[in-house]
């Protein structure tokens, strides 16, 4: 019998191939790798791992020795990880990516704000403004997406 979760998950704007090939899960297949001891696939799934992912998460190229000591990565994937994202993390940032760093730090503040309601009525304002603030950015990158593509070039 299956869930309302896979019901809905089937009938999503996005494939399962797609879900299975996001940052976030790359990451987490390294990490299941590593668990097992298997650091060619713990190495081969984190170099799949986009670096904005791990800048969004305060990581900075100081901070990758501690990011790699989390998983079994081999020396060679540290490398060419490394090199990577140091000049990703280097690489001057667009306006657009400014502009959407913003979006997600004002996404961000209001769900931990949500997330930190100790009353129904404060609950009730921030999600209304959550709402709010998901609808316009929504319409924002949905007319970007439409009039210039994705990704941002």
């Amino acid at each position: 019998m299956r869930s309302y979760a896979q019901e809905k998950f089937d009938t999503a704007l996005i494939s399962r191939n797609q879900v299975r090939n996001t940052p976030f899960v790359n990451l987490e297949i390294a990490d299941s790798f590593s668990t097992k001891g298997d650091s060619i696939n713990a190495s081969a799934s984190f170099l799949k791992v986009d670096p904005y992912y791990l800048m969004m998460q305060g990581i900075t190229p100081e901070d990758l020795d501690k990011e790699f000591a989390k998983h079994s990565i081999t020396i060679n994937a540290q490398k060419t990880y490394r090199e990577r994202f140091t000049k990703t993390f280097s690489t001057p940032r667009t306006e657009i990516y400014k502009q959407l760093a913003k979006m997600f730090e004002e996404d961000q503040a209001t769900r931990d704000k949500v997330a930190k309601c100790k009353d129904s009525f404060s609950y009730v304002v921030y999600e209304n403004r959550m709402a709010h603030s998901d609808s316009i950015h929504f319409v924002w990158l949905y007319n970007y997406v439409q009039k210039s593509g994705w990704p941002p070039p």
